[in-house]
């Protein structure tokens, strides 16, 4: 391999690390300081480029969708926020009682009081690809008459029509 290959293909590793940190190619370019157009040139003239390329994106992919399904159905913890600040809950000693401070403040926890959330919608768009035939949506479309029959009637509906406005009643 001659010099000039082996820097080609540090810039396509490059290029590639970068894709399946970002998941994006104007992002994967900038951080490898290569041009887009150049990764474009490269998936059409270099095989080996492309083979590794469709990898990395199929690679990319499968994690999306890992993390589509973790969202889904284990949820994520969002803070809970009341007047712009964090919530804290107090810590309670074994009886179930506030301990407070010298001071007569209650001791609150070090992280922030958090609810679950899940994303139901997420969790509704992997089923409906999963399981297309019975959860997929149902689009029937139905054209019945000829279309230039139609348009021709519009025209004329168009044509006919009084240019002045309706005088407000």
């Amino acid at each position: 391999m001659t010099h000039q290959e082996t820097m080609k293909r540090a810039r396509q590793d490059a290029v590639l690390a970068a894709f399946r940190e970002t998941g994006r190619v104007n992002k994967a370019c900038e951080a490898a300081d290569v041009a887009r157009r150049q990764h474009y040139e490269w998936l059409d003239t270099d095989t080996d480029y492309r083979a590794r390329f469709e990898a990395a994106d199929r690679e990319l992919s499968g994690l999306l969708v890992d993390e589509a399904i973790e969202r889904a159905t284990r949820g994520t913890l969002k803070p809970v926020v009341f007047q712009g600040m964090f919530t804290y809950e107090p810590i309670r000693n074994e009886a179930g009682e506030i301990m407070r401070d010298e001071q007569g403040k209650a001791l609150l926890a070090k992280d922030p009081l958090c609810v679950r959330e899940y994303a139901n919608d997420l969790l509704w768009k992997l089923i409906e690809a999963r399981l297309p035939e019975k959860y997929g949506r149902k689009v029937k479309v139905e054209h019945s008459g000829n279309i230039a029959v139609r348009m021709a009637a519009a025209r004329e509906r168009l044509k006919n029509r009084d240019p002045k406005p309706a005088p407000p009643q």
